[in-house]
């Protein structure tokens, strides 16, 4: 079946457009048909605001929001539309020889036509092409990321060992083994547990020490800062007198001192690896500790 007249005169590509890629389409038209500014602007311009509202009344409005997409959310769909085949309709009109030259300039424009139909028939089958094989790869991305959100609302439950309902051999091997499993378990969090004890206690107490000297260095390199200041502007007073009287001033500018360098921050990740690293084995708790405590963020290193 071949495009329709409206889809083939109204997009770049024979597809149906649904709203939001309507608005995206809106957007990057009117983007096209205005004048480049002479210099970046950073207020949002008439089609931008478009684009943002027309987004925000459609079923993909978690697109203009800067909250964290879920599985939940509608995928953003590729409407296609069947593209016929290349045919070759004016073979025999072409195959005439032209009699004057304007029938030689109208054949010339007719292929000319056919050859950029025959492209843009192209330009539309690689997008439907590129399509399908993203749809396959957001479809596995999106069944990965609603399989995550699920494991993450179940909560983790022990092991029951008599949870079945059915009698067991109390002696033998599989329930021994079973027993030695939950056994295992319940150290493992446990010792996990203590682990983020200790951690904590430790971080808490690095982070203590972290401030002190980190402030104390402060105020050395402000002082620093301070005594180079007077230096220089004591540099050039002796300039400008010299040359308000007509000597020559030989003297070199001082230089500022190097600047102390802030301690390192401590870092949860790492003292829970160097208590692994001293009993020996993981546990695998590192993506507890992916990131410190909100009150580092004040604890930069001092660039000036």
């Amino acid at each position: 079946m071949a495009p329709s007249i409206e889809h083939s005169v109204s997009h770049s590509i024979p597809v149906a457009l649904s709203s939001p890629a309507r608005a995206v389409s809106n957007y990057l038209t009117s983007m096209s048909s205005r004048k480049t500014p002479d210099s970046p602007t950073h207020t949002p311009s008439t089609p931008e605001r478009n684009l943002v509202r027309s987004l925000s009344s459609s079923s993909h409005s978690y697109l203009a929001s800067p909250s964290p997409i879920t599985a939940a959310h509608p995928r953003p769909t590729y409407i296609s539309t069947p593209i016929s085949p290349p045919k070759r309709k004016y073979d025999d009109l072409l195959g005439q020889p032209p009699a004057t030259d304007m029938e030689r300039c109208l054949q010339d424009a007719l292929r000319s036509a056919i050859e950029s139909g025959t492209h843009h028939k192209m330009l539309a089958l690689n997008a439907q092409s590129i399509a399908a094989l993203s749809d396959s790869y957001v479809s596995r991305v999106h069944g990965q990321l609603q399989a995550f959100e699920e494991r993450r609302k179940k909560p983790k439950k022990r092991q029951r060992l008599n949870g079945d309902g059915f009698g067991k051999h109390l002696t033998g091997d599989a329930f021994m083994a079973a027993v030695d499993a939950l056994e295992a378990e319940t150290l493992a969090e446990e010792q996990a547990k203590l682990e983020r004890t200790e951690v904590t206690r430790i971080y808490r107490e690095r982070m203590d020490t972290y401030k002190e000297d980190a402030a104390k260095i402060r105020g050395e390199n402000e002082k620093i800062k301070q005594r180079f200041q007077k230096k220089l502007d004591n540099w050039k007073g002796k300039r400008e007198a010299a040359r308000s009287n007509g000597f020559g001033f030989t003297d070199a500018q001082p230089k500022r001192p190097p600047m102390k360098k802030l301690p390192v921050k401590p870092v949860k990740k790492l003292i829970l690896a160097e208590l692994e690293t001293a009993v020996g084995g993981s546990h695998g708790h590192d993506d507890e500790f992916d990131s410190s405590s909100s009150d580092d963020s004040e604890y930069e290193s001092d660039s000036s």
